[in-house]
C-alpha cells in the first residue's frame, strides 16, 4: 500500500479553546490532529458539515438569506459569511 503524502495545516484559534479542545480529546483517548482529520475526513464523506450549523446572529441570518437567495455574486458560500469579519458574528 503505497504510503499517504502529509501536509501540515496551520489554524488560528484562541487559546482557551484549543487548550479545552485538547483536553475533551485527550480523555476521548485522541490527539487534536487526529479530531480535526476525523472532522475533515467526515465532511467530505457527507459532503457537508458533520453538524447542524444555526445562524443566530442577526447580521449573519441576514447576509446568509441573501446568499440563499442568489444574491451576493461570486461570494455565495457561508465561508464568506465569516471570512468577511469573523470576530463579529457567531457561526
Amino acid at each position: 500500500m503505497a504510503e499517504v503524502q502529509k501536509e501540515r495545516l496551520s489554524i488560528n484559534v484562541d487559546k482557551a479553546t484549543k487548550d479545552e479542545a485538547m483536553a475533551l480529546f485527550e480523555e476521548l483517548g485522541m490527539s487534536l490532529t487526529t479530531a480535526v482529520n476525523l472532522f475533515l475526513k467526515q465532511s467530505l464523506r457527507e459532503r457537508a458539515l458533520p453538524f447542524r450549523v444555526s445562524l443566530q446572529n442577526s447580521k449573519v441570518t441576514d447576509k446568509y438569506g441573501e446568499l440563499r437567495r442568489g444574491k451576493g455574486g461570486v461570494e455565495r458560500s457561508v465561508a464568506y459569511l465569516v471570512a468577511e469579519d469573523e470576530s463579529e458574528y457567531e457561526v
